[in-house]
């Protein structure tokens, strides 16, 4: 097991494997990938994925000694403040910060599935991610540019054609910049950063 600090941020890696990075400055001197504003994690069978907001990629690496590993960086992906990432059903789906949108790639290929960012869904500044039960679920919690508004809901999408199913915005449910959020069970939790509450 090896220990890498940077960026002030503290990764305990073992057995991960990383080959190299195509389109990004190069992986430090003891073989690991650079971190570039590392902000959410989730894991498949086979791999551990990291999203970067400052560099616009997401890290994928093996968990197999011998595994390939990579940086996903196509500009096809739209991946722009890549903020959250969840895996489910072979699939992994990015929240894009900036860009408003959802990305979701196969998990066994890194390849595009589709972009999500239809006018309907009304993304705005797109946080944490979690899926259930067929069900997308993402947190939008992004000030606006005067700062003084926050869009305070939740996009609940179907997992299998992306397809908006409501957005949840009522002041019932308390959200106050939504930013965790996780799901099981028929049920789903969010946490409410200037709140310092969960819903």
């Amino acid at each position: 097991m090896k220990s890498l600090i940077t960026a002030g941020v503290a990764v305990i890696i073992a057995g991960l494997s990383f080959i190299g990075i195509q389109g990004v400055a190069p992986a430090s001197s003891i073989g690991y990938p650079r971190f570039r504003g590392a902000t959410a994690i989730t894991v498949s069978p086979a791999h551990v994925w990291i999203t970067n907001s400052d560099s616009n990629t997401v890290l994928e690496l093996s968990m197999s000694a011998n595994g390939p590993s990579r940086v996903i960086h196509s500009i096809s992906d739209k991946i722009v403040a890549p903020e959250g990432v969840a895996y489910e059903n072979s699939k992994i789906w990015i929240t894009n910060g900036v860009g408003d949108s959802v990305t979701e790639l196969n998990a066994n290929t890194g390849k595009l599935v589709r972009v999500i960012n239809a006018k309907a869904d009304r993304f705005n500044g797109p946080l944490s991610i979690a899926l259930s039960d067929g069900k997308v679920y993402i947190t939008n919690g992004s000030y606006s540019a005067n700062g003084t508004t926050v869009a305070n809901s939740v996009t609940e999408l179907d997992e299998s054609t992306g397809a908006i199913v409501k957005v949840i915005h009522s002041r019932v449910y308390g959200f106050d910049v939504p930013r965790a959020i996780a799901a099981a069970n028929d049920r789903v939790w969010v946490a409410n950063q200037d709140g310092d509450t969960v819903t």
